[in-house]
């Protein structure tokens, strides 16, 4: 039973972490899908949620959300509806969460604005968590080799350029980090961590077996917070290229530095995921 329980964990788990990884970050940061929840007519956000959301139940009956999904129960003999419920959550919590951390929606806000939000940036990452487990799972070939570490930071440096490296230069970066407090800062930081170190060691993606083998609990948080260093680096060296910090106060420029160093290390520990 509490084998169960937790392998349901890791299977929602994995939907959230997907959700961010293979479409949803990039959608998070785009300040023109801000815009459209709020400015555009109620039946056109309504219109491509439905169509969206479509193409997402397509994709779910064709590789399906769970690993072993035909033979895994679901209630009312409906796997495929089953599945595309627990994705749209999934998603609707990867989205808010990601919302509220970039004070783009606010506890006081209106059900509608809300739910305007919620449409329009529920589909980029359904469609990540749609794809996590048929993309990101372990496919049974790992070499029996523990990985290197830090030899393997080549690795999370491409991962968190190739994910910041187009967001660093939007103005979407400014916005948030004008826009937050040093709370928000803080579960900004806190959020990134907790998601490397349950990508990288605990949902079960491809090559953990590798990365946990000889590490201990101590080891895995070690690397967790090298992770996070590389990312946030990533994102300060990005940023001061493109000029960012340029006449801005250091509170400000830290805070830029945190809320692209999200993106960035979420980046560096898909990577490892994927090049292994």
């Amino acid at each position: 039973m509490r084998d169960d329980v937790v392998e349901e964990l890791r299977e929602q788990g994995r939907g959230v972490v997907g959700g961010f990884l293979v479409l949803g970050l990039s959608a998070a940061y785009t300040h023109e899908i801000w815009w459209f929840a709020r400015g555009l007519p109620a039946w056109y956000v309504l219109a491509y949620a439905v169509v969206g959301l479509t193409l997402v139940y397509v994709v779910i009956r064709g590789v399906g959300f769970r690993e072993d999904h035909e033979q895994h129960p679901r209630p009312f003999g409906r796997p495929a509806l089953t599945d595309f419920s627990e994705v749209i959550l999934q998603s609707l919590v990867a989205a808010f969460l990601v919302l509220f951390l970039f004070g783009v929606a606010e506890v006081g806000d209106s059900p509608t604005l809300l739910a305007r939000l919620g449409l329009f940036l529920v589909v980029p990452f359904a469609f990540g968590a749609s794809l996590a487990n048929s993309l990101l799972t372990d496919d049974g070939r790992s070499n029996g080799v523990a990985e290197s570490f830090p030899g393997d930071l080549a690795v999370f440096v491409l991962g968190a350029v190739f994910v910041a490296f187009p967001i660093a230069p939007t103005d979407e970066v400014v916005v948030v980090a004008t826009q937050i407090g040093w709370g928000r800062t803080l579960a900004l930081a806190g959020v990134a961590l907790s998601t490397t170190f349950t990508t990288l060691y605990i949902l079960e993606f491809r090559g953990q077996s590798n990365r946990i083998r000889g590490r201990s609990l101590p080891l895995q948080v070690g690397n967790t917070f090298v992770v996070y260093a590389i990312g946030v680096g990533v994102a300060a060296t990005l940023l001061a290229a493109f000029g960012r910090f340029d006449g801005v106060p250091f509170a400000v420029g830290l805070r830029e530095t945190v809320v692209l160093g999200f993106a960035s290390t979420l980046g560096a520990s898909g990577a490892r995921v994927v090049i292994t």
